[in-house]
């Protein structure tokens, strides 16, 4: 991973200290990450990002829809719409629609998170 992939908050794995919150990251060389639950620090070489799986994204209130096995919805009200589209697959990654949530293509837990800071959607990640 790339640090300039990763926000304070995000979630990642570490083979030493599990599933941890980022709780801060350094700028300067060589670059770590401050672990929330580890309180320690971690090259950022040493830790991945948390796949998405279908079992989060259930519990995190997602319903599959059942016309795209690889399409989950969440509805959390009416809100203006916000969509985070990635160039380089011309796909979109996540967007609503009059308080839908549909996410497609996105594969990590912090992704998901960076969507939902993106929607100013104040939900907490449940893994």
């Amino acid at each position: 991973m790339k640090a300039t992939d990763l926000m304070i908050g995000d979630y990642v794995v570490n083979t030493e200290f599990g599933k941890n919150k980022i709780d801060k990251i350094e700028t300067l060389e060589p670059r770590r990450v401050w672990l929330e639950h580890g309180r320690t620090y971690v090259p950022i070489d040493f830790i991945e990002p948390i796949p998405l799986t279908k079992e989060i994204l259930k519990k995190n209130g997602f319903v599959k829809d059942e016309k795209d096995d690889n399409m989950y919805y969440w509805n959390w009200g009416v809100i203006d719409d916000c969509i985070s589209y990635d160039k380089e697959t011309s796909k979109v990654r996540i967007f609503y629609v009059s308080g839908l949530a549909f996410v497609k293509i996105v594969q990590y837990v912090h992704e998901l998170q960076h969507a939902f800071r993106l929607c100013e959607i104040k939900k907490e990640i449940v893994l």
